[in-house]
């Protein structure tokens, strides 16, 4: 077997072997979240409401970003934790792949 022989083959194998040992990541799910008693512990604010508004990130010159903050505004109903007005607004990730939450208005 010639030089180039040997190399060859030892890529495939190694392309082979990463290509079967890799498990699969998804975007936010590389950390689960924590038991809901910690995440309630740790949460700044606790409510439900009916999004009101959703404001899209300004858009300058620069390239867009899953990452954009966009601000979605609720109509509060009940709070369980924090101080939270009647109407209230929380700053997201613009899309899934940044870890942010997709609102709908009226949801």
């Amino acid at each position: 077997m010639t030089g180039k022989m040997r190399i060859f083959l030892l890529l495939v194998i190694i392309v082979s072997m990463l290509t079967i040992a890799t498990e699969s990541a998804y975007a936010c799910s590389c950390a689960p979240p924590d038991p809901l008693d910690e995440e309630l512990t740790n949460a700044v604010a606790v409510f439900t409401g009916k999004v009101v508004g959703i404001a899209k990130p300004i858009g300058g010159f620069g390239p867009i970003s899953s990452a954009d903050p966009i601000k979605v505004t609720f109509q509060v109903y009940k709070v369980w934790k924090g101080s939270v007005s009647q109407t209230t607004t929380i700053t997201t990730a613009r899309s899934g792949a940044s870890c942010g939450y997709i609102f709908e208005k009226g949801g």
